[in-house]
């Protein structure tokens, strides 16, 4: 009789069989069994068709999965196949395969070693599944992270890592570079803590970094102590949150730059700016100014020369005559200010107007010892030798007045090159420079006022005494020479002033020729008073003189005129037309005509052409009867 009980559970056997095959050959990895130590394959899943290409009969009694293990990877898994007896379980293993497309994919590879009732090892059964995808994407991660290091170790950027309570976990060569400290050197050192950072408010802005905030850092001032002294710099970043969270939820990264120097040219810029905009302002009431001195100065010269000297009324005149050239100075200094042209510019060995300086300063007396190193250069300063005088004269008081009771003043020139100067001033940048450095024992510049020297009306002496205009006028004339000035202080106390003036090969022919005797002359101006000084004083020396308070009208007495006119003044800025237009015209009518281009304030616009002309002369408003003598040579 059957036992319906035994049938019963050969069924369940057989469903169970059946029920775990097809939940293998469902599985997405690939599932196989390999004979020990052949290595043939005894059973693989369908998924050897998706992963591989291969239909599982492609397998069945063959090493063929073995053949299509990549040759690097080859060595390694057949060494540890021949030690499967000895290991035990064959561990995780991680190689490339080819498909049957010739294309390679990444497998992770899981082992059980299957052993008979005597130990044994007969077959490995191992699950493999494609991890090409997480591959790719730890290569990926690893460059980055290759990347990241690379851009942290060599970045041109101070790069810090801190910590949530502001200790600095890592830094970068760079900031040691900056910094002049290392990692070591730092100790206990917190940002929270610093008190520059906490001064700056830059404490309170990295802080905002903390909640998840990306946050720019402006420049502000730090000062280090390097090689016993400070250094300031100037520097600006920024703050962002760690990337790596897990570990420092309230870390932070820094971004530094050190723009020191990007502060120096912004700050400089601004201060041209600013002083141009009062130059404008001050050169056009110069202009204004001088014409109505030079009715004053010129009516009271004349007045001189008639009256006997002996006449109260001639020390009256005088009077009159010294008061309008004290005004005249008043606005020279604005028109040097005002950076407004070289009068009359010559190719300057700059010794000549230093040691003219030298001897015509005040106050260098037998208490102050001046230092001379003066070295010789072929190259010239092309300028105006009074205007350069000036500026020496200036910085010589000044240098003088900070020695209390006894001291040095140094002053030497040199000749060097460098690209430190606002392009904006003369259309590109010069390289090679003559410099003059001036340096004195004195009390020194306050930090506080080192920003302020050189503005108009300012001054830290005794305002009865001083106008404040000194320093402001030699800086205007140092930029309209297309030079810069630099003031520190020194290590030792006093003050180190070095100016730079662009270098000129002198040419071989600059001497002006001797001008011949005038008959005719042409007067084009549109003061009346100038008109008529003029007109006075030339008719006094026997020569005929026409004059035309406009452009065109002196155009047309120029042309049709019988007798040639041998002599032409010109001011710059007429009614009718431009001075320069009426300039061109005339020297289209003649080329060796004599023209005496008078200016109120603005030279700054004649082209190089007019003032190297031998026959044209620049006479600035007001002048004296002698200075027209001496620049005609009568």
């Amino acid at each position: 009789m059957e036992n319906p009980g035994i049938d019963i559970l050969l069924e369940i056997e057989r469903e169970l069989k059946t029920g775990y095959t097809d939940l293998i050959e469902s599985i997405p990895d690939v599932i196989m069994s390999l004979e020990y130590p052949s290595g043939k394959i005894l059973y693989i899943n369908r998924a050897s068709k998706e992963i591989l290409g291969y239909d599982p009969e492609e397998f069945y009694g063959t090493n063929l999965f073995l053949k299509i293990i990549n040759s690097g990877d080859r060595r390694e898994i057949f060494n540890r196949w021949r030690n499967v007896k000895d290991e035990g379980d064959f561990p995780l293993f991680i190689y490339k395969v080819r498909k049957k497309d010739a294309g390679y994919i990444w497998v992770e590879q899981k082992n059980r070693a299957v052993k008979n009732s005597d130990g044994k090892v007969i077959a490995l059964n191992a699950v493999f599944r494609d991890i090409s995808e997480r591959k790719r994407l730890e290569e990926e991660a690893h460059k980055n992270l290759l990347f990241s290091e690379n851009l942290f170790l060599h970045s041109p950027y101070a790069i810090l890592h801190i910590r949530s309570n502001g200790s600095i976990k890592r830094l970068n060569p760079t900031f040691e570079k900056l910094w002049h400290l290392t990692h070591e050197d730092l100790g206990d050192y917190s940002i929270w803590n610093d008190p520059q950072l906490q001064k700056a408010g830059v404490s309170e802005i990295l802080k905002e970094v903390l909640s998840g905030k990306v946050v720019e850092v402006p420049a502000f001032k730090y000062v280090l102590p390097f090689k016993h002294k400070l250094k300031t710099l100037y520097i600006a970043g920024k703050g962002f949150p760690d990337p790596d969270r897990s570990k420092d939820r309230s870390g932070l990264i820094i971004i530094i730059e050190d723009v020191t120097e990007r502060k120096f040219q912004e700050d400089e810029y601004l201060e041209i700016k600013k002083l141009e905009s009062i130059g404008r302002l001050a050169g056009g009431i110069a202009h204004d100014f001088n014409n109505i001195l030079a009715g004053i100065s010129g009516y009271a010269e004349i007045l001189m020369r008639k009256i006997d000297a002996a006449s109260p009324l001639h020390k009256f005149c005088e009077n009159i005559h010294i008061a309008s050239m004290k005004a005249s100075t008043l606005t020279n200094q604005l028109l040097g200010f005002a950076r407004r042209g070289k009068y009359n510019p010559d190719f300057i060995d700059i010794i000549n107007p230093v040691i003219y300086a030298i001897g015509a300063t005040p106050g260098l007396s037998s208490r102050i010892t001046v230092d001379r190193k003066f070295n010789k250069t072929d190259m010239c300063v092309f300028g105006d030798v009074n205007q350069l005088r000036q500026v020496f004269i200036e910085f010589l008081k000044n240098a003088a007045e900070s020695i209390n009771e006894s001291g040095t003043i140094t002053i030497s020139t040199g000749f060097s090159e460098s690209d430190r100067i606002a392009p904006d001033v003369t259309g590109h940048t010069p390289i090679k420079f003559i410099t003059v450095t001036i340096q004195d024992t004195g009390s020194g510049i306050p930090r506080d006022v080192e920003g302020k020297i050189f503005d108009p009306y300012y001054t830290t002496k005794d305002k009865s005494k001083h106008a404040g205009m000194g320093l402001a006028v030699a800086y205007g004339i140092i930029r309209n020479h297309g030079g810069r000035i630099e003031i520190s202080g020194n290590d030792s106390g006093g003050t180190t002033v070095v100016t730079y003036f662009p270098a000129i090969q002198k040419p071989a022919d600059n001497i002006r020729i001797g001008e011949k005797p005038y008959r005719n002359i042409l007067i084009i101006d549109d003061s009346e008073e100038t008109r008529s000084i003029l007109r006075t004083f030339f008719e006094e020396k026997g020569c005929t003189v026409h004059d035309a308070s406009g452009g065109k009208s002196g155009i047309e007495l120029l042309k049709n005129n019988t007798a040639p006119y041998d002599l032409v003044f010109l001011d710059l800025i007429i009614p009718d037309m431009t001075g320069l237009a009426v300039l061109a015209q005339v020297r289209d009518i003649s080329q060796t005509i004599s023209i005496v281009v008078m200016a109120g304030s603005n030279t700054e616009y004649i082209p190089d052409t007019y003032i190297n002309d031998r026959n044209i002369h620049i006479l600035l408003k007001p002048f004296s009867l002698g200075d027209i003598e001496t620049i005609l040579n009568l």
